[in-house]
């Protein structure tokens, strides 16, 4: 099993990680260096893409996470839509064919990208 380096599901896929944010001034900056440390550790470069859609968002998160995280692509809903609308716009605007719903709020462990993502091709639920 690979701890330290790239994913064996992620060598030949990209992921995706989609956002919605609002109002997460306190938990967004963590929850992306989270992500960040484990992109890191997993060795993926720019194999992993982050979208954030923001809810029309009155903290400054935003601003923090332009200055400390500017490789991360943010959508800026035109009117508050609610967390459905929002979850959705993410999504749709990722990149790669594995998206990851994060809450702003949700940290993964560092090794996250190491093992988790071979998950997603295991068969658990197949008869």
């Amino acid at each position: 099993m690979e701890t330290a380096t790239k994913s064996s599901f992620i060598k030949n896929s990209n992921i995706s990680v989609a956002i919605p944010n609002w109002n997460g001034e306190t938990v967004l900056p963590e929850c992306l260096a989270s992500l960040h440390r484990a992109i890191k550790k997993a060795s993926l470069g720019d194999a992993v893409d982050i979208v954030i859609a923001d809810d029309q968002s009155t903290d400054r998160g935003l601003e923090i996470i332009r200055q400390d995280f500017p490789e991360t692509r943010i959508i800026e809903m035109e009117q508050r839509s609610g967390f459905g609308v929002v979850a959705n716009t993410a999504v749709v605007n990722c990149a790669n064919d594995y998206v990851l719903l994060l809450n702003n709020d949700v940290y993964v462990e560092e090794d996250f990208f190491c093992t988790g993502p071979d998950i997603l091709k295991t068969p658990i639920c197949l008869p």
